[in-house]
C-alpha cells in the first residue's frame, strides 16, 4: 500500500477483513488448482458474503416526504410540550425542504433549545451548547444566518429541531 493507504490498512478492522479475504482468496486458489492471482473475483465474493464479510457500505435509507413529514410534526410537536416554542404552526410550514426560515426567529429557537441543556445568556452561548450537545454541526452557519436580514435553510432547521428532540430529556 502507499503511505496514504497504508493510514486506513493499519487499522485493526480493516488489516482483520483483508487477512479474511486473503485466505478466503488462498483456498480457493488451492481447491481450484490456480494462483491466487486468477481466483475469480464472483467466487471470492459469494464466500466472502457468506460468512458475513462487509464489502460494500450500506446504503441509507432515504425518508419518503411523507415519512419527513410526520417525523417533523412529531419533532415540533415535542418542541410545544417542552416549552421551547408557544406553537408550532411557524416550523411545520417552513421548517422543510425548499422553505426558509426567518433568522432572528431560528435565533430565539435555538437559544431557548439551548437553555434546555444549561442556562445560556448570550446566542453565542447557545450555539457553543448546542455544538457540544451534537444538536448543531456547524456553529459558524447558524452565527451568520440566523440573524436579522438573513435566513435559514428549512431543511437544515428540521434537522436541527430532530437533532434536539432526540436528545432533550
Amino acid at each position: 500500500a502507499s503511505h496514504a493507504a497504508y493510514g486506513s490498512v493499519r487499522m485493526e478492522p480493516v488489516f482483520m477483513m483483508v487477512g479474511h479475504a486473503a485466505g478466503a482468496a488462498a483456498n480457493i486458489a488451492i481447491e481450484k488448482g490456480v494462483s491466487v492471482q486468477n481466483v475469480p473475483y464472483a467466487a471470492l465474493r459469494e464466500v466472502l458474503l457468506k460468512e458475513k464479510q462487509i464489502l460494500e457500505k450500506p446504503k441509507a435509507p432515504v425518508a419518503s416526504a411523507a415519512d419527513l413529514k410526520e417525523q417533523t410534526a412529531a419533532d415540533v410537536k415535542k418542541l410545544v410540550e417542552l416549552r421551547i416554542v408557544d406553537s408550532g404552526d411557524y416550523w411545520l410550514a417552513n421548517a422543510q425542504k425548499g422553505r426558509n426560515c426567518d433568522g432572528m426567529q431560528v435565533q430565539a429557537l435555538l437559544i431557548k433549545m439551548a437553555a434546555h441543556f444549561e442556562p445560556v445568556t448570550t446566542f453565542a452561548d447557545a450555539l457553543r451548547v448546542l455544538a457540544e450537545h451534537k444538536v448543531l454541526a456547524f456553529a459558524a452557519y447558524w452565527q451568520e444566518r440566523a440573524t436579522a436580514d438573513h435566513k435559514c435553510s428549512g431543511d437544515n432547521v428540521r434537522t436541527g429541531i430532530g437533532n434536539f428532540v432526540r436528545l432533550a430529556k
